[in-house]
């Protein structure tokens, strides 16, 4: 009982310091401030800051990966598109659901007062890179 009263105490604040991210009118709602704007077409993502310009465009990409030994070898996944920095990121984080692909750009912090973070921008670019289309490049 001291053991699990223990992992609780300690879970506590993770659970207390997660932010709520909700999607209601295309605006992307952190703990109910709104944090940027996000509309979906055909499968992907525009992702525009609280003035309405557009920053980011998140396209869903498949392809044939000939270097997997599954039977259907498809890969999913998102490619980030940052329009003013002109520099794109990959994340295995493909969602279908605007509330999910809302939740990837808050965790990665992509925007501040509204506006994109190049800095942020620029860090997700880095730790993310472009390893499905390394793969592709590399047949």
């Amino acid at each position: 009982m001291k053991k699990i009263m223990m992992a609780f105490l300690v879970a506590l604040p993770i659970f207390a310091s997660a932010q709520k991210v909700d999607v209601k009118d295309g605006k992307i709602l952190v703990d109910g401030k709104e944090y940027a704007l996000i509309e979906r077409s055909h499968g992907d993502f525009t992702v525009r800051d609280l003035s309405g310009n557009e920053a980011i465009i998140i396209r869903s990409v498949r392809f044939q990966d000939p270097t997997t030994s599954y039977s259907q070898p498809i890969v999913f996944y998102a490619e980030f598109i940052f329009l003013n920095s002109k520099q794109k990121a990959e994340s295995k984080d493909l969602y279908h659901r605007i509330n999910k692909m809302a939740e990837v750009v808050v965790k990665a912090k992509l925007f501040k007062d509204g506006v994109i973070d190049e800095e942020a921008v620029s860090r997700y670019v880095l730790i993310n890179g472009t390893p499905f289309s390394d793969r592709i490049r590399v047949r």
